[in-house]
């Protein structure tokens, strides 16, 4: 029984941290591959870079401002008018190569 409060507590206060930091996993252990991060937009830019099969895709660079530094994240496409400037974003992803695929942003 202490071992599973003591497992309890330490995978309580390791969530409180990654709260508190603005990025959130939720990877894995719900048999799920979606990534929630937000902070406040501090950067845009589109890019092209190579695909999978060679081809130039469109990839839109996503500078998030956090409490202890950024997160930067890769998107599919062109979706730079989803992420005002100095907004506060939160942005739910499926993992990719070379790019991200947007799942739900939420914009305050």
């Amino acid at each position: 029984m202490r071992r599973l409060l003591a497992c309890f507590l330490v995978s309580s206060l390791v969530c409180t941290v990654l709260c508190g930091c603005g990025a959130v996993r939720i990877q894995g252990f719900l048999n799920s591959d979606v990534v929630t991060v937000s902070g406040f937009v501090s950067g845009v830019q589109l890019i092209m870079v190579a695909g999978p099969n060679g081809t130039l895709i469109e990839v839109t660079v996503v500078t998030l401002q956090q409490t202890l530094g950024f997160t930067t994240t890769n998107f599919c496409g062109n979706v730079g008018a989803q992420f005002p400037m100095n907004s506060f974003a939160q942005v739910s992803f499926k993992l990719g190569q070379p790019c991200s695929t947007i799942v739900v942003i939420v914009i305050n």
